[in-house]
C-alpha cells in the first residue's frame, strides 16, 4: 500500500475507531468502579468464606483493574497522542503498548476464570458428571486458546490491523462461539440441576432456589448476549469504525461483576426466608457448595454459601 493510502487509512480509523473509544471509556470505568464497590461489599459482608474463594475474587479484581487501566491508556494513545501528525504512522503499533496488551491478555482470561468458577459449581451439583465437565473444559480452553493464539498474532505482527486478516477471523470466531456455548451450557445446567433439587424441599425454602435459577438463566443471558453482538458487530461493520472494540472491553468487567452480584445475593437471598432452612431429608437444602471441599456425601447448598 503506497504512503498516500496508508496515511488515508489510518486517518479515517482515528476519526471512526475514536468514536468507538469515546464510547467505552465512560461504561468501563463505570463498571469498574461497581466491581471495586461490590468487593469491598463481598469481603464485608462474607468474612467466613474460604479463603480460596477470597483469593479468586481478589485475582479477579486485579485482572479487572488491569483490563480497565489498559483501555484507558488504549483510549489515551488513540485519541491523543496518534492525533498528532507526526504520531499517524503510530496508531497500528497501538496493540503492542504494554498498556493495552495486558488489557486484551486479560479480557481473555478474566471470563475463562469466572466460567471455570461456575463450570465447578455444576460439576458438583450434578453429582460430579464427567461428560458435562468435559464439554465445559473443552469449550473454556478453546475459547482461551484462540483467544491468546489471535493476541500472539498481533503481537508478532505489530499491528492491530492484522486483526482483520483470514486467520485471526477464524480464530477469534471459534473463540467468541465457544465463550457463548461454555456460558450457555453453565446457565441451562445449574438451572436444570437446581430446579430437579427443588422437589426435595419444602415449600418455604422453593422460592430461594427459583431465584438461584433466575441468577444462572440471567448471568449466561447477559454474557452471551454480550459475546453475540460482539462477534457481529466484528464481523459485519466497518473495520475501520472497530465498533467490536466497545464491547469487547465491556468483556472482563461483565464477567467479573457477573459473579459478584451473584456472590453478594446469598444474603438477601436468605433474608427472605422466614423458616428455618431445612428440608425433607433433614439436610440444609440442597446439594450443592462453594469452595469443592465438601465430602461427596454430604454436598448441601447452605444459603449462607450458595455460589449464585
Amino acid at each position: 500500500m503506497s504512503e498516500p493510502m496508508l496515511l488515508k487509512e489510518l486517518l479515517v480509523s482515528l476519526t471512526q475507531g475514536g468514536q468507538s473509544a469515546l464510547i467505552t471509556l465512560p461504561v468501563l470505568a463505570v463498571m469498574w468502579a461497581i466491581g471495586v464497590s461490590q468487593t469491598h461489599r463481598y469481603y464485608k459482608t462474607y468474612r467466613e468464606d474460604p479463603m480460596l474463594l477470597k483469593y479468586f475474587v481478589g485475582i479477579c479484581l486485579i485482572m479487572n483493574t488491569i483490563i480497565c487501566s489498559g483501555f484507558c491508556f488504549g483510549t489515551y494513545y488513540w485519541l491523543i497522542y496518534c492525533r498528532l501528525p507526526s504520531h499517524y504512522t503510530a496508531l497500528p503499533a497501538i496493540i503492542v503498548t504494554p498498556g493495552l496488551a495486558m488489557a486484551c491478555y486479560g479480557t481473555v482470561f478474566l471470563p475463562v476464570a469466572v466460567q471455570s468458577f461456575y463450570a465447578l459449581r455444576v460439576w458438583l451439583l450434578s453429582g460430579k458428571n464427567i461428560y458435562l465437565a468435559l464439554i465445559l473444559i473443552i469449550t473454556t480452553l478453546t475459547s482461551a486458546v484462540t483467544g491468546v493464539a489471535v493476541l500472539v498474532r498481533l503481537d508478532v505482527g505489530g499491528t492491530i490491523f492484522i486483526i482483520y486478516d483470514r486467520f485471526c477471523r477464524v480464530a477469534q470466531t471459534v473463540s467468541f462461539t465457544c465463550t457463548v456455548a461454555c456460558d450457555i451450557t453453565i446457565s441451562l445446567s445449574l438451572a436444570f440441576f437446581l430446579n430437579l433439587r427443588k422437589k426435595q424441599t419444602i415449600k418455604s425454602t422453593q422460592s430461594a432456589v427459583l431465584q438461584l435459577m433466575l441468577y444462572a438463566l440471567n448471568i449466561g443471558l447477559v454474557t452471551s448476549i454480550l459475546t453475540l453482538v460482539d462477534v457481529v458487530t466484528w464481523r459485519t461493520t466497518s473495520p475501520e469504525k472497530f465498533t467490536w472494540v466497545i464491547f469487547y472491553s465491556w468483556t472482563g468487567g461483565i464477567y467479573f461483576n457477573s459473579v459478584l452480584v451473584s456472590l453478594n445475593a446469598r444474603a438477601s437471598i436468605r433474608s427472605r426466608l422466614n423458616a428455618p432452612i431445612t428440608s425433607t431429608r433433614g439436610k440444609s437444602l440442597l446439594a450443592f457448595d462453594i469452595d469443592g471441599t465438601t465430602p461427596d456425601d454430604d454436598i448441601q447448598l447452605e444459603l449462607s454459601t450458595m455460589p449464585l
